[in-house]
């Protein structure tokens, strides 16, 4: 069940299955749902999740980056609350997903978009976030180093063709070297 708060998108969205009913309201979705994902902006979770009623038996998922799990508790009134932190590249099935606290049923739901790693202290998230930061940087540097190929002559598909070829095989390197540590690669 998707709100038909943004039309648009929820237009496209049942275009792609079935499967998806739009509804008039949150409230209707919480209602009809044994399991919410709350995949809004921390502004609209606290304009709106206080005034919805989310009952004991419902299982939260929270995806909100910046609101902690005793204040989403607090905001739903619900204690069944799990805080997932998904990557960007879990469009494409990869990467780490945070889950906190441990969940089996939640972990078994998230393990088919990426490697699910489990934390029973929230606070062990935030450092996890902070290395997540240097996907801006590594970026940059694949940018920099195919900028580089083209200044020399290399043509541009040729030149960045050569450089995702070489980051993914050191990537796939320390996941087949792992367990040495990342000093000895």
């Amino acid at each position: 069940y998707i709100s038909s708060r943004n039309r648009s998108i929820a237009k496209k969205l049942t275009r792609k299955t079935r499967k998806i009913k739009v509804l008039k309201d949150n409230q209707e979705i919480i209602d009809r749902s044994s399991t919410i994902f709350l995949g809004i902006t921390p502004n609209v979770a606290y304009k709106i999740l206080a005034r919805l009623n989310f009952s004991k038996n419902k299982k939260i998922i929270s995806l909100i980056s910046t609101i902690n799990l005793e204040k989403i508790k607090k905001l739903t009134k619900n204690k069944n609350v799990v805080r997932v932190t998904p990557l960007p590249p879990i469009e494409i099935k990869k990467g780490p997903i945070i889950i906190c606290p441990p969940n089996k049923g939640i972990k078994n739901l998230f393990k088919y978009l990426g490697e699910v790693i489990e934390i029973r202290n929230e606070k062990l998230s935030y450092k996890f976030w902070a290395t997540a930061s240097i996907m801006a940087a590594y970026y940059e540097i694949l940018n920099v180093s195919s900028s580089w190929l083209i200044k020399k002559g290399i043509n541009k598909t040729m030149a960045n063709n050569y450089i995702t070829e070489l980051f993914l095989s050191l990537s796939q390197d320390a996941v087949n070297k792992k367990s040495q540590g990342f000093k000895k690669l």
